[in-house]
């Protein structure tokens, strides 16, 4: 008699004996292999409808049971006769199985994630396990089935992967998908596996748009657990900064099609997520301070992180005009160039615009002279590098000539703002000092003697620059 009740329990325990005898016959009658997928269907089908119908949170543990005896039943038959070396229809039974882990794998989320996701992480990394010992056990049996071992191997790295996801927020989650890329790209490496490098190339892209797209990755808000570089970006940034040339470094050993060009791909990303990284970090640096700061300094903060910006890219741009020349990478070279160009051309607009406060300008004793000195010097010293690899490529002395011509503009650039900017200074103090009569008077001499200046140290910086001309032809 009926009670009215759903009873799960005989239900399931039905379906899993059905289903046992099934796949008994499958194993013993290879010719009635239909039977596989149209069971496995059938199985999560009707278990699909229990849940829509009858369903509810005191039912999990006997869901998560069911879910998993039905998974392991059809995980054990192919297990089992890929031990046998029994690779008949192998094709057909590669995507039963991949459809097997997908829906076991998506319905125990949704049965156990709402109830303990602190949980999920966890035995999504056990489910990986399963997989990835899996994958060792075939290697070693049927060491030539590449589809069997990229079918396993896959299945246990996407399950990392989404263990990660769920069990971290952020920037962890990113720091967690580098340092599988770098596993990835050793075991690649190291067994010969082309395909897990190839996973691991895909992998490292997606971290980098995940690293993009993350919270406070271009503005860290959260000024309370900021310090600059010692941060969780700082600290997600410099794992995939290192797994990207890690990554490219290990890839010389491998001879596969495009290598040359992934590994530059590489190079050049790893090279410019440090130059964003290093330019976000000293972005937020002076604003946080100067959101922390008096009012009266918050001006000067806002100018001169404009300057740092230059002197960081600066620095990036002899290491890696260094490095780059130094071993011949080109992606190392040609993006500490850039880096020096965009350098240059920052201290030049901003030598247009008057010093801020201009009362507290001192002529020669400046942050300004600091970094126009710093950039000259490095200019020149660039210079001198790359004219002795002026064999190596053809385009080097277009390079030098452009360079020698930067440092030129960069000296005329700070002679005209130190002296536009001295008088800048004696007008404001001026201003501040003197009642409106006497101010205007004073002013217009200034400025005349200003203009003045200006025209003198232009003519004689000319007449230095034909002089070294004419002498150096």
């Amino acid at each position: 008699m009926s009670s009215g009740q759903t009873n799960e329990v005989g239900l399931f325990a039905y379906i899993v004996l059905l289903d046992l005898g099934i796949l008994a016959i499958v194993l013993k009658k290879e010719a009635w292999w239909v039977l596989e997928p149209l069971t496995l269907g059938a199985t999560y089908l009707i278990y699909s409808a229990w849940y829509g119908e009858n369903y509810e949170p005191s039912l999990h543990v006997s869901a998560i049971v069911f879910l998993s005896i039905i998974w392991l039943l059809f995980f054990s038959l192919e297990f089992y006769r890929l031990l046998r070396s029994n690779t008949r229809l192998i094709e057909i039974r590669s995507v039963i199985t991949v459809l097997n882990t997908l829906l076991y794998y998506v319905m125990l989320y949704i049965v156990v994630d709402p109830l303990y996701h602190d949980y999920m992480g966890s035995i999504t990394i056990l489910i990986a396990i399963v997989y990835l010992v899996g994958f060792f056990v075939l290697r070693w049996r049927l060491p030539e089935n590449k589809t069997v071992h990229i079918i396993y191997s896959f299945t246990s790295i996407f399950l990392i992967i989404i263990a990660t996801t769920i069990q971290f927020t952020g920037f962890v989650i990113v720091s967690f998908w580098a340092l599988e890329v770098l596993i990835l790209v050793w075991v690649g490496i190291r067994w010969k596996l082309i395909y897990l490098w190839y996973t691991a190339f895909g992998l490292l892209v997606v971290t980098i748009i995940k690293l993009v797209l993350t919270k406070n990755m271009f503005l860290y808000n959260d000024l309370d657990l900021y310090m600059l570089m010692l941060n969780p970006r700082g600290y997600a940034t410099s794992i995939i900064i290192l797994v990207a040339f890690l990554t490219a470094t290990l890839s010389k050993r491998l001879e596969i099609p495009y290598i040359n060009q992934m590994r530059s791909a590489i190079l050049y990303t790893g090279s410019i997520l440090l130059l964003l990284f290093l330019s976000i970090e000293t972005n937020d640096f002076f604003r946080i301070i100067s959101i922390s700061t008096a009012s009266a300094d918050v001006e000067w903060y806002e100018a001169t992180r404009f300057l740092a910006l230059a002197v960081v890219w600066m620095i990036y741009a002899l290491i890696f005009i260094g490095i780059g020349l130094y071993s011949s990478t080109e992606p190392l070279l040609y993006c500490g160039i850039a880096a020096s160009f965009l350098a240059i051309v920052e201290v030049i607009v901003r030598s247009f615009l008057e010093y801020i406060p201009i009362d507290r300008f001192q002529v020669l004793f400046n942050e300004r002279m600091l970094a126009f000195v710093f950039l000259i010097f490095s200019v020149i010293l660039i210079s001198r590098w790359l004219r002795q690899k002026s064999e190596r490529y053809s385009w080097i002395p277009v390079l030098v000539n452009l360079s020698r011509i930067s440092s030129l503009i960069l000296i005329f650039m700070l002679l005209t703002s130190e002296i536009r900017d001295l008088f800048g200074n004696k007008m404001a103090v001026l201003q501040n000092n003197l009642s409106i009569s006497d101010t205007d008077n004073h002013l217009v001499v200034l400025a005349n003697l200003q203009q003045l200046s200006l025209s003198g140290a232009w003519l004689v910086y000319s007449i230095v620059l034909m002089i070294i001309g004419i002498w150096r032809r």
